[in-house]
């Protein structure tokens, strides 16, 4: 696909899927594994000549609606500071081994707190209407989808989405995303100017 692979940014926001729906009881082992599969695979990435990486850590996935409706708090909280601490490890691991790697950091952690303690800081900075920081647009539950990924019934959206943190219990809304990438363009400007 890309010839050069130097010139590319490779963005790394993954985990959440790690821990919501993994009952293994072990945190430090499902931690440890979601991490350790992440840095193998920026190795894989460097090793194919990529030079460029932005990894953004894990929201506070135990305040979702999904999570608070399925009372899963304790553990993910704990999985939470587990992956971001591990995270850091790796990267600093990683940029020890590949000094000439760049490595830019979103703390997405902070971002997601920060807005739901403050919302209008950021529909003023950000253009946004958020008022709503706690109960998702959508109500479905996991049962909304087959294994298939195919819905298995339909649910009808709230009329002001725009005004929902939460699209659904699991994922953020359109307004979440929108401050979100604005936040890592700015980050990224910065970084690359």
């Amino acid at each position: 696909m890309f010839k050069d692979r130097s010139k590319g940014l490779y963005v790394f926001w993954i985990g959440a899927n790690d821990y919501l729906y993994e009952k293994q009881t072990n945190l430090e082992d499902i931690a440890s594994k979601a991490t350790k599969n992440i840095a193998w695979t920026i190795n894989k990435l460097i090793a194919l000549g990529a030079q460029n990486f932005l990894i953004i850590n894990s929201d506070e996935l135990w305040k979702t609606p999904y999570s608070i409706k399925n009372k899963d708090l304790v553990r993910l909280k704990k999985l939470v500071a587990l992956h971001n601490a591990k995270l850091v490890d790796a990267i600093k691991e990683i940029q020890a081994q590949h000094p000439n790697i760049k490595f830019t950091s979103f703390d997405l952690n902070h971002m997601f707190n920060d807005l739901m303690d403050h919302p209008d800081k950021y529909n003023q900075i950000y253009g946004t209407h958020i008022r709503n920081v706690t109960s998702a647009c959508l109500q479905v539950d996991h049962a909304y989808f087959d294994t298939s990924r195919k819905p298995i019934k339909t649910s009808t959206p709230c009329s002001n989405p725009a005004e929902y943190m939460f699209w659904d219990p699991e994922h953020m809304s359109d307004a979440f995303h929108t401050i979100l990438g604005k936040m890592v363009i700015e980050k990224l400007d910065k970084v690359y100017s």
